[in-house]
């Protein structure tokens, strides 16, 4: 469903005017037609390391690629947390089943992995 995302609720509510054309993904949502979020712009190319480049931009050229694997790290160790602590969850859940304790006690009731809808502009959406 396409609503406001909550930046833009924010400006209504500050008064700050929204243009009419913002309106539009809601009437194609009306009449039926299917709209999607723009796909981002593709990333930018990192060019290779050039031999007139001055130190402070070797320097900024490889800082930024530190801050890249860095920022990679730090992903895919927060996606290893959350595996573990759901396999672990699973495995506390399966042998609570098997010892006939009750589950809801325990706080380990079944659940459905909570559907996260991204809020985005709607100028993002596009046919």
């Amino acid at each position: 469903m396409i609503c406001m995302s909550e930046s833009e609720l924010n400006d209504i509510k500050e008064g700050k005017p929204i243009p009419s054309w913002k309106f539009l993904p809601w009437i194609m949502e009306f009449l039926g037609i299917p709209m999607r979020i723009k796909d981002p712009p593709p990333p930018e190319e990192d060019s290779e390391t050039d031999a007139e480049w001055d130190e402070a931009r070797l320097k900024q050229h490889k800082d930024k690629i530190k801050k890249k694997k860095k920022e990679a790290d730090a992903k895919k160790k927060a996606e290893d947390d959350a595996a573990a602590a759901k396999a672990d969850r699973d495995q506390k859940r399966k042998e609570a089943m098997e010892q006939g304790l009750n589950l809801e006690e325990l706080g380990l009731q079944e659940s459905e992995e909570e559907k996260i809808i991204e809020d985005v502009p709607t100028d993002w959406l596009v046919l």
